[in-house]
């Protein structure tokens, strides 16, 4: 069980139910504050990368940035970590993620999914230049 856990100053996790429920659970509360937002500086970490990401990926077209996350999410869980000296995929799965590779299968694809790999090629593309 969990010694402790930083929480934002959610009134959430301010309410009675859940101070009492970590308390019976032996978990202390912290809360971090609008002032020192980066208590957790793991998440923070995850933050940055995936905005990083994002912003390479929709540096032409900005607007989309959130039709890009299932990706974004799919690229950080596949990408090795030195911390755990494999990717998180791996780390929960047991074995390593699939290669993406679009181009191959485009023409067997109906119209709507070739249009999403299209797009998604050429914000490959994007990425290289970047680079």
């Amino acid at each position: 069980m969990l010694s402790h856990i930083i929480s934002a100053n959610d009134k959430v996790f301010l309410s009675s139910f859940w101070q009492s429920l970590f308390r019976k659970l032996g978990t202390k509360l912290h809360f971090s504050t609008s002032y020192h937002t980066q208590s957790d500086g793991q998440i923070e970490r995850v933050n940055q990368c995936l905005e990083t990401y994002l912003r390479c990926t929709c540096s032409d077209r900005p607007k989309d940035w959130c039709n890009w996350l299932a990706l974004a999410e799919f690229w950080y869980n596949t990408n090795y970590h030195s911390s755990i000296k494999m990717s998180p995929f791996e780390a929960l799965k047991g074995y390593r993620a699939p290669q993406l590779a679009f181009s191959a299968h485009l023409k067997d694809l109906n119209s709507d999914s070739s249009d999403i790999l299209q797009q998604t090629l050429k914000v490959t593309q994007v990425l290289k230049g970047n680079l």
